[in-house]
């Protein structure tokens, strides 16, 4: 697709364009929930990554429960979840190990990430939970990302 393909979709506009033609979208639904859907494209103006942005702030323990949250969706989607540097949540003590090795993890290294063990043959499916400092202060993301395969 490209960006002229993607703002077409009009059910889910407005879309706003970054200076280098990359689209977002707060109205993408996701999980039964409208979410912001940023779009990036390659040189070649084709749809390269979909990311969806559910937790974007500078409180860690809400962006590591939104990870906790986004496990069971994906596993839910998926099955089996590779969560490198963790256990897979099973129960309320298991989530709540889960979420505080996930703020340890981006503590100390700035990211998490997870991704299905069986991937689709036409996207690779992964997600992060990532720091970032935007103008002194840090600034947590939680985002499901959707890489087109070559």
């Amino acid at each position: 697709m490209t960006p002229d393909q993607v703002s077409a979709v009009t059910a889910f506009g407005p879309y706003k364009t970054f200076s280098n033609g990359d689209l977002e979208t707060y109205k993408g639904v996701f999980n039964g929930r409208e979410e912001n859907f940023q779009f990036f494209f390659d040189e070649q103006k084709k749809l390269r990554r979909i990311g969806i942005y559910l937790y974007e702030g500078q409180d860690l323990q809400a962006g590591a429960k939104k990870w906790v949250e986004l496990y069971t969706t994906i596993s839910k989607m998926f099955g089996a979840i590779e969560t490198p540097d963790n256990a897979a949540p099973v129960d309320d003590k298991a989530n709540a190990d889960f979420s505080t090795k996930a703020i340890q993890v981006v503590e100390s290294t700035g990211k998490t990430q997870m991704a299905p063990i069986n991937q689709p043959d036409d996207v690779f499916v992964f997600s992060s939970l990532m720091r970032s400092n935007v103008e002194g202060k840090n600034i947590y993301d939680v985002v499901l990302y959707f890489d087109r395969r070559q």
